[in-house]
């Protein structure tokens, strides 16, 4: 055992040690994001419109989401009670109110109503008033499951936010 302690420790002075986390590699925004989003979901920009939100305007919230492909997300009225209906829900954000979600037409496979490839979910939005001026984050938050023709990944929460800044 003796013999073997000197070559053990030559070993183990090789084994990569984690440091300090600017020694270690920085994962990009695309990576971090990437992160959050469930196997099924390639990517995803959330962006709003009109850029600059003023308080008594109204607005919209667009999700886009990038399918993966050969892969569906099914619409939030299946048209089958036994299908994993999509729910979208906005962050309460306080005085602003979000409207129902509206989302691009599905198509039909197989008699359930689909979403394939890029789907962009618009959430209309007013911000009241009575709303106070600073940073927010306006967002959502998803329920979905992703399948194709022989696979369905398991049902998956994840949300997504952009920040914005709502000016008098």
């Amino acid at each position: 055992m003796h013999k073997l302690l000197p070559m053990l420790m030559a070993c183990i002075g090789f084994l990569p040690l984690s440091g300090p986390v600017s020694a270690q590699k920085a994962r990009t925004d695309k990576e971090v994001s990437r992160l959050k989003l469930p196997k099924f979901i390639t990517s995803q920009k959330t962006t709003v419109e009109p850029s600059t939100l003023r308080r008594g305007a109204s607005g919209k919230l667009l999700i886009s989401l990038a399918v993966e492909d050969t892969f569906h997300i099914y619409d939030p009225n299946p048209g089958d009670p036994f299908l994993t209906a999509t729910k979208v829900t906005p962050i309460k954000v306080p005085g602003v109110v979000f409207g129902k979600p509206v989302w691009p037409l599905p198509i039909t496979v197989k008699g359930a109503k689909v979403h394939e490839g890029t789907v962009v979910v618009t959430i209309p939005f007013t911000v009241k008033p009575s709303a106070k001026p600073g940073k927010a984050a306006f967002g959502a938050k998803f329920y979905a499951q992703g399948c194709n023709e022989t696979t369905c990944y398991p049902p998956a929460s994840f949300t997504v936010t952009v920040p914005v800044s709502i000016k008098d």
